[in-house]
């Protein structure tokens, strides 16, 4: 059960800090053509909606773990997230910049399911452990969760720039070329999707069942 949790939290994280910097990237020269102060705008607001919906939606995802149970509510929260993800690639365009914030609006309230009943789960697991061993190993347990969340991050922000890189991005260039727009747009909404179809795997595979008042 516990390795389920790591792998479906790691391989969003992965997804998501693998292509996160490369937003900024498509904004500046395939949404605005260059004209970095207005990025600067749409990401002031974009961001701020970001979190305001993440933390606005927190009492629905806690009603939806209890209704639906946990695995399901997170299942569709992962879906919102492989929506907005893969919307992106129409959304971030050039004849409407702030469309894209409908697709933030499909992630957010979708990591929010994994922020907040993926540490729900844990504490299940944690609980069938006593059950099994005897032994309470929370402190283990968390310890190894919160560490292998910093690693695949820190992880994640040295290959998001071999992934520009291997995209054809030239900062000498100024304004980039088609092809390489079109990768930078490709990466931002393929790889999240597949590293979350991955996440979904993995939970459908948690073997623990739901205890709801531990939301």
């Amino acid at each position: 059960a516990f390795l389920c949790i790591m792998g479906f939290t790691l391989l969003v994280i992965v997804g998501l800090f693998l292509v996160n910097s490369l937003a900024l990237y498509i904004n500046i020269y395939h949404v605005f053509g260059g004209k970095k102060d207005d990025v600067s705008t749409l990401n002031l607001i974009a961001n701020g909606v970001f979190q305001v919906a993440g933390l606005a939606l927190t009492p629905l995802v806690a009603w939806a773990a209890k209704r639906l149970g946990k695995r399901r509510a997170l299942t569709l929260g992962l879906v919102l997230v492989c929506v907005g993800f893969a919307s992106s690639y129409w959304t971030y365009t050039p004849s409407a910049p702030y469309l894209q914030i409908l697709s933030l609006c499909l992630i957010s309230p979708g990591l929010a399911c994994l922020w907040i009943i993926g540490p729900s789960m844990l504490a299940d697991t944690c609980d069938t452990d006593a059950q099994s061993t005897g032994l309470r190993r929370e402190g283990m347990f968390n310890a190894s969760y919160v560490w292998s969340i910093k690693a695949g991050i820190s992880l994640t922000l040295i290959l998001s720039g071999y992934l520009l890189k291997w995209s054809g991005f030239d900062p000498a260039l100024g304004q980039q070329p088609e092809p390489v727009l079109h990768a930078l747009r490709l990466c931002y909404a393929v790889i999240p999707v597949a590293c979350v179809a991955g996440a979904m795997l993995c939970l459908m595979a948690y073997p623990v069942k739901d205890s709801p008042q531990k939301i």
